[in-house]
C-alpha cells in the first residue's frame, strides 16, 4: 500500500516538480527566515482551549500572559469585503447563531458574541463578556511585536487581495506567513504578493514527504518558507527525524500542529522540530522550560 501511495504521489508530483519553486519573483526559503529562535510556541487560534478562539482577547492573552510571539489565525472576508478573523464558514459553533460569514457585513458580524459557546479547559464560560469577531487589521495593529501565521480559509475572489492589502497597509509583510489549504488560493497569493512568505498547506506537505521518500529533495527548491504540518495525515506519518533533517538542510523551519498533550510535545521536541502549534500555549511553554529552554519570546539577533 505504501508503495502504491509513493507511485501515485510521484505521478502527481512530476507535473509541478520542475517549476523549481513555483512562480518566479517570490520569496524563497533561502531569502526569508522566521524571525524567532526555536523552540517556538505558536498559539493556535490564539490558544483555543484557554480563550475564545480567533479573538483579540485570545491573541493578546497568548502574547502577554504566556509569552507567545508566534500566533496562528484564520481569515475570511465579510459580505462587504473586510478580512475578519474566524475559522468556520458557519458561525454557529462559536457564536451560537446559524449564519454564514460571507453573508454578513462587518457590522453584523461584530454584533455577534464570539464567545457565546466557549467554555475554557477549566470550565469558565465566556458568553456575554463582549468578545467580538475581530478584523485582521485590528489584530495585526494590536500586536506589532508578534509574528502571524495567516490561514486564508475562503476561496472567494476578493478575499486574497483584501488580505494582502491589510498586510501591506499595516506594515506587517515582514512578520507574516500566509497560506491556504487549496493550491489555487495559494497560487493567487504568490501571484499578487510575491514578497510575502508562505507556508506549506497539507497537500504540498504530502508532496514534500513523497519527494523525501523518492529521494528527490536534493534537486528541490522550496516554494514556501515554513513546514507547518500535522504529525500524521492521509494514513502517513509525516514528521520523522529524516523530514526534520531535510527541512533544516533546505532552510525550512518545522512546526507541528495541533499538539496539546505534553507527552507528544516532549517527543516532538526530542525529534528536533522547531516549534509546536498548540491550543495550550501554557503547557507548551512549561514543557520547553523543563527542557532547559525558554519559549522564544525574542527575535533572532
Amino acid at each position: 500500500m505504501a508503495g502504491l501511495l509513493l507511485a501515485l504521489g510521484a505521478v502527481a508530483l512530476l507535473p509541478v516538480w520542475w517549476r523549481r519553486g513555483g512562480p518566479g519573483g517570490r520569496v524563497r526559503a533561502a531569502d526569508w527566515h522566521l524571525p524567532l529562535a526555536p523552540p517556538i510556541v505558536c498559539a493556535h487560534r490564539g490558544g483555543a482551549h484557554l480563550f475564545p478562539e480567533n479573538t483579540l482577547h485570545a491573541f493578546q492573552a497568548a502574547a502577554r500572559e504566556h509569552g507567545c510571539r508566534f500566533l496562528e489565525l484564520d481569515v475570511r472576508a465579510s459580505a462587504d469585503g473586510v478580512p475578519v478573523v474566524v475559522h468556520d464558514a458557519d458561525l454557529a459553533r462559536v457564536t451560537g447563531r446559524a449564519a454564514l460569514v460571507h453573508h454578513c457585513t462587518l457590522a453584523e458580524l461584530q454584533a455577534l458574541d464570539a464567545a457565546a459557546t466557549f467554555i475554557s479547559h477549566d470550565g469558565q464560560r465566556w458568553a456575554g463578556r463582549g468578545v467580538t469577531i475581530p478584523t485582521l487589521e485590528a489584530v495585526l495593529r494590536a500586536l506589532p511585536e508578534c509574528v502571524f501565521s495567516i490561514d486564508v480559509k475562503q476561496r472567494r475572489p476578493d478575499c486574497v487581495p483584501a488580505v494582502i492589502q491589510v498586510v501591506r497597509d499595516s506594515g506587517s509583510a515582514a512578520r507574516v506567513l500566509v497560506g491556504a489549504e487549496d493550491w489555487p488560493t495559494l497560487r493567487r497569493i504568490h501571484g499578487l504578493a510575491p514578497e510575502l512568505a508562505t507556508f506549506y498547506a497539507r497537500r504540498s506537505v504530502v508532496r514534500f514527504v513523497l519527494a523525501l521518500h523518492l529521494g528527490l529533495l536534493r534537486w528541490y527548491t522550496p516554494p514556501h518558507n515554513s513546514l507547518q504540518v500535522p504529525e500524521r495525515a492521509f494514513g502517513l506519518r509525516l514528521v520523522t527525524p529524516r523530514l526534520v533533517r531535510w527541512a533544516r538542510r533546505l532552510g525550512l523551519p518545522v512546526l507541528v500542529w495541533t499538539v496539546n498533550d505534553p507527552a507528544d510535545m516532549r517527543r516532538l521536541l526530542a525529534l528536533g522540530v522547531d516549534g509546536l502549534i498548540t491550543d495550550r500555549p501554557d503547557l507548551a511553554a512549561a514543557v520547553i522550560a523543563e527542557r532547559g529552554h525558554a519559549a522564544s519570546d525574542a527575535p533572532l539577533p
